[in-house]
């Protein structure tokens, strides 16, 4: 079986992954195809770090095939997570994976509405915080996943040794202060998803939502928060970041019984992480924001 591309995803293919990726796709397909018995493919066009398509199966009906794009190592835990979880805590059942390749087979979900396109925010926080309620699970192995902690010195050691980044280094050192104590006074070991927000919630047949997409790391489900207040507080823009962001910490504080101090530490340690890929990446247009941005969450941790 083989797949033809229009001229326009094409050029997409190739400005966001490679020319050799996207001549890579059709043996691909084939492949998969003659795997898992698959038929009627029809690309996703969504181009970020996978390559997502459509297709039918005699056995498990509409699904969807993703395909990793680049840095493939780095998604080997999203495969190995979702089969622990195998479809449990409101995950996306996945039917069939190729760890070494990099490919997973899972459900279609529909309607697959993003939360991010609920235009209420009282409503978006409240189905986060449902989610995020029922999104952990114990009692398997978690050897083979990084934790926060981890990923907070990572974060640190990459930071401090750019020197075009020399103001950061207490910030980092305090990011990993502040996850070493929350680790310390929540002592629960779980399976995070690591990017829990709007969109990798999408809106299913019963009128729940899925998650989608994890970055699987290991902590205190508190931290499990950090992403979707992370990225309210970015979507809100510069004028309503503050009011938008201290009213989520506040609400999930409500629903939730956890202290609105530490609500205020898992924002500060994930927008820390995330302005990594920014500042890694030179993206000059957004490092001002994200900069400004961790600078704010770390005065709501101190205030």
């Amino acid at each position: 079986m083989s797949y033809n591309f229009t001229p326009e995803q094409k050029a997409e293919m190739v400005k966001h992954f490679s020319g050799t990726f996207l001549e890579s796709i059709p043996g691909r397909i084939a492949e998969y195809s003659k795997l898992w018995n698959l038929s009627d493919f029809s690309l996703i066009e969504y181009y970020n770090a996978n390559c997502l398509f459509r297709c039918s199966s005699p056995v498990f009906g509409n699904c969807v095939l993703k395909i990793y794009g680049y840095h493939y190592d780095w998604y080997i835990g999203e495969i190995r997570m979702l089969c622990d979880f195998g479809g449990k805590c409101g995950y996306v059942c996945i039917y069939g994976f190729d760890e070494v390749g990099g490919a997973i087979l899972m459900e279609q979900i529909e309607p697959g509405t993003v939360l991010t396109d609920e235009p209420s925010i009282e409503r978006r926080i409240e189905v986060f915080a449902n989610v995020w309620q029922n999104a952990h699970m114990d009692g398997i192995d978690l050897s083979q996943y990084k934790t926060y902690m981890q990923i907070c010195e990572d974060t640190a050691a990459w930071i401090n040794a750019d020197t075009d980044f020399p103001k950061f280094s207490g910030v980092t050192r305090e990011m990993v202060s502040v996850c070493r104590d929350l680790f310390e006074r929540y002592p629960e070991r779980l399976l995070l998803s690591g990017d829990l927000w709007g969109d990798n919630l999408l809106q299913n047949s019963t009128g729940g939502y899925t998650i989608i997409d994890p970055h699987s790391k290991v902590g205190p489900k508190i931290i499990d928060m950090g992403r979707y207040i992370t990225i309210e507080c970015l979507d809100a823009g510069d004028g309503n970041r503050e009011s938008v962001t201290e009213h989520v910490i506040a609400r999930l504080s409500d629903l939730t019984g956890l202290p609105e101090s530490d609500i205020y530490k898992v924002f500060f340690i994930d927008m820390t992480i995330i302005s990594r890929s920014v500042l890694r990446d030179g993206e000059a247009a957004g490092e001002n924001s994200f900069i400004s941005g961790v600078l704010y969450a770390q005065s709501l941790v101190n205030k």
